[in-house]
């Protein structure tokens, strides 16, 4: 698409726009494969935008057309509708491909690196680039962060049931909430036993040594691992978390917290859980679900779990990839923020040629930013840097410019009607910091912003549908939230005193 082009279609699009931390490598990796959804599923998913601002400081911005993201979601309703089997598959497909990625990082990960050629650096490159390449299209299937449930299912549930939309969306919302704990949990949950059997054996001060000689804390810290390796890793790059820096964690929270807290935490993780669970039975017990209903709830159970399951997996692979490029970038002499700049075919190239982008090339990308627009029918994005794709970047901008109020839908009552209290916006982890009981506000929550979420007295969000991990992990902490507002980072400051309706949605800010 040319310049000319792009506009005319940002000026008839609605967009929703994303913002995070990422690398241009892992965009490229990502939206090349969305665009080429098409070859998975036969459903065009394209043009994609995203503007790489320039590199971890600014993050980027994803930009797809709302109706895309809607009519993947309605598609996947109605092929659930005819064959529920396909649509399971799918699922089952995109763990296997995770999985098979595990298998070959693992394999990768045992060797001796300063020992490999030039030509094996490039062969594992290639097969994972393909791997990578066959996972990332069903991550697509999750863009609407469960939306399409909201948006088809229950309209559906209230018209067959006779009652009021906000109360058909309640109980769909608890109904189709994962059976199991969440994955954001899981981990978690782990490291609240492995205090509290250390103050129980009173251990809590010997060394590391010492501790992984227990078989149970031994037990202890590689469940966690296996759950949690990935939770500090973002869109830009990996954190690998080892045995000794969980367990000093560990440690340094038997100190701040005590055995009454990190107690009184894992009973309220755990008691929340439950209690959803008895919500459901009670919902169910006052039902008579027809066959529509019950086909409906499954779908939407699905794609909950689904959801769940998805960022997971999305931040494995990119664990994986950027371990890799660690890896690699110290192989070929270059620094990690200087690799993180290549678009996959420039590095294709370099490995095989050693052809580098030029610096003068990479210090224009990370300072003046880069627009790409991914379509399936390229194999390469189109780049607009400089001038050109800061223009492009502030027309996206405002197609997707906030609307004139500010309300989204309830997706966690804590079993209260309204709530208010001071806001606080974090956009970047690394320099906005939120108060203990203050209100999280801020474009979408992911893994990192879980211990945020632990001390907010509720959430607000940008972006997020019926099944998104704010959602989830909102009604598993307790704690109220209203998502898919589009608009609070910008109606909003740190500081505010705002209101929260949490029975229409409305958020209100107190003079």
């Amino acid at each position: 698409m040319t310049k000319k082009q792009i506009f005319k279609y940002l000026k008839s699009n609605e967009l929703d726009i994303q913002n995070a931390t990422a690398n241009l490598l892992i965009l490229d990796l990502a939206f090349s494969a969305y665009a080429k959804f098409n070859l998975v599923s036969g459903f065009k998913f394209s043009p994609i935008f995203t503007y790489e601002a320039s590199g971890k400081k600014s993050g980027y911005y994803q930009m797809t057309p709302k109706r895309l993201i809607n009519d993947i979601g309605s598609q996947i309703y109605r092929d659930y509708q005819k064959n529920p089997k396909k649509v399971r598959e799918l699922m089952v497909a995109q763990k296997r491909i995770t999985e098979e990625m595990a298998s070959l990082w693992r394999k990768f990960e045992i060797r001796e690196k300063k020992s490999l050629s030039r030509a094996e650096w490039g062969e594992f490159y290639r097969r994972f680039k393909e791997k990578s390449r066959q996972w990332w299209p069903y991550s697509v299937l999750g863009e609407d962060k469960g939306e399409v449930i909201n948006r088809e299912v229950v309209p559906r549930f209230a018209r067959r049931n006779k009652i009021e939309i906000n109360e058909a969306r309640r109980i769909i919302m608890t109904l189709s909430h994962p059976a199991e704990q969440s994955v954001m949990n899981l981990g978690r949950i782990t490291s609240l036993k492995t205090s509290l059997y250390l103050i129980k054996k009173g251990w809590s001060k010997k060394s590391n040594v010492e501790l992984l000689q227990d078989k149970k804390v031994a037990t202890l810290v590689k469940k966690y691992l296996a759950q949690s390796f990935w939770t500090k890793t973002d869109y830009y790059r990996a954190h690998r978390i080892s045995a000794a820096e969980f367990l000093a964690k560990v440690k340094e929270e038997i100190i701040n917290k005590g055995k009454k807290n990190l107690a009184k935490e894992l009973a309220e993780i755990e008691n929340n859980f439950r209690k959803i669970q008895r919500e459901k039975n009670k919902i169910l017990g006052g039902l008579k679900l027809t066959k529509a209903d019950k086909k409906d709830l499954d779908f939407s159970l699905l794609i909950a779990t689904w959801i769940d399951w998805r960022k997971k997996w999305m931040m494995e692979a990119c664990y994986y990839t950027f371990t890799f490029l660690e890896d690699l970038a110290e192989y070929l002499g270059l620094s990690y923020e200087e690799i993180s700049s290549y678009l996959i075919a420039e590095l294709d190239e370099f490995l095989k040629s050693g052809k580098k982008i030029s610096v003068s090339q990479v210090k224009k990308r990370s300072s003046e930013g880069v627009f790409l627009v991914f379509t399936n029918e390229l194999e390469a994005p189109s780049i607009f840097s400089g001038q050109a794709g800061k223009d492009l970047f502030l027309a996206a901008m405002r197609q997707g410019a906030e609307s004139q109020g500010l309300k989204g839908f309830v997706a966690s009552s804590a079993g209260q009607s309204k709530i208010s209290g001071r806001v606080s916006i974090v956009l970047d982890l690394d320099k906005d910091k939120i108060k203990a009981g203050d209100i999280l506000v801020t474009s979408m929550t992911r893994v990192e912003f879980i211990p945020l979420m632990r001390q907010a007295k509720a959430v607000i969000t940008n972006e997020g549908g019926i099944a998104c991990h704010a959602a989830i992990v909102s009604r598993e902490l307790g704690i109220p939230a209203i998502i898919g507002t589009k608009n609070a980072t910008q109606k909003l400051k740190t500081g505010d005193n705002v209101e929260m309706d949490l029975k229409s949605g409305i958020i209100k800010i107190i003079k």
